[in-house]
């Protein structure tokens, strides 16, 4: 049984007190069994991952890294979790996270996403298609498919949060290699090398601007490398396996 934290695992023995109260001493320890990682993002700090097995379902969670003084990881919190699920097809939650770098994860649900920085403020907004996303910051997310399969044309759509009225679907594209940073959405240029920054607030395109085909993605303050002008605020990284402690 559990102990008083994650690697705290022992076979223990429980004996009655006089008193009617309980004391429980361990016998022998036992090494705690890792866990695994789904999903990891990172943006602005705001650090979630997706425990495939440290809970009853898989679920997301998240830390705060603080650089200031001793480095620190932050404390673990849950962001979602699948329904009680007495059969184990709950599912799962948080697939394919997003950290928006507002506080907030945004992750695919159904026929559009769910947005949530903690259990219970959680909202879904519908897309005309499935997909997964593509990149998100902020108010803004690109939902659908990042490539153009063989079996045909995937669209790609632009959802703004904080678009009145129900239909949250800023743009709707063909799908392509797509990044969003701040209210600047960035697609391939009609020349290859470049990319055309788009004003999501206003519109219209930019001319094109030069830039590697391939710039690496990473997270200010922790790394900035990135060939195009200045770098996106987010690490983006597919399901990776790892080891992380099981809860108590």
């Amino acid at each position: 049984m559990g102990g008083g934290s994650a690697g705290d695992w022992a076979v223990r023995k429980v004996t009655p007190r006089a008193d009617g109260g309980l004391d429980v001493s361990a016998v022998r320890t036992v090494p705690p069994k890792p866990g695994t990682y789904g999903a990891v993002t990172l943006a602005a700090g705001d650090l979630a991952v997706q425990e495939t097995d440290t809970n009853y379902l898989p679920s997301l969670y998240k830390r705060h890294i603080e650089l200031h003084g001793t480095p620190s990881a932050g404390t673990r919190s849950l962001v979602a979790e699948p329904p009680l699920s007495t059969d184990g097809t709950g599912g799962s939650a948080g697939t394919g996270a997003f950290a928006l770098g507002d506080g907030t994860f945004a992750y695919p649900k159904g026929n559009g996403i769910e947005v949530r920085s903690r259990p219970g403020d959680g909202t879904v907004v519908s897309a005309p298609g499935g997909g997964q996303i593509v990149d998100g910051s902020g108010r803004y997310v690109v939902f659908g498919h990042g490539y153009v399969s063989g079996f045909g044309q995937y669209q790609q759509y632009v959802i703004d949060r904080e678009k009145p009225g129900d239909d949250k679907v800023l743009l709707t594209r063909p799908a392509s290699a797509a990044a969003v940073w701040g209210t600047t959405f960035w697609t391939p240029g009609a020349t290859k090398g470049t990319v055309t920054a788009t004003d999501l607030k206003s519109g219209p395109p930019s001319p094109s601007r030069s830039a590697s085909p391939a710039p690496r993605r990473t997270s200010r303050p922790w790394a900035a490398g990135c060939t195009g002008r200045a770098p996106p605020p987010a690490t983006r990284r597919p399901p990776v396996s790892s080891t992380a402690p099981r809860d108590a």
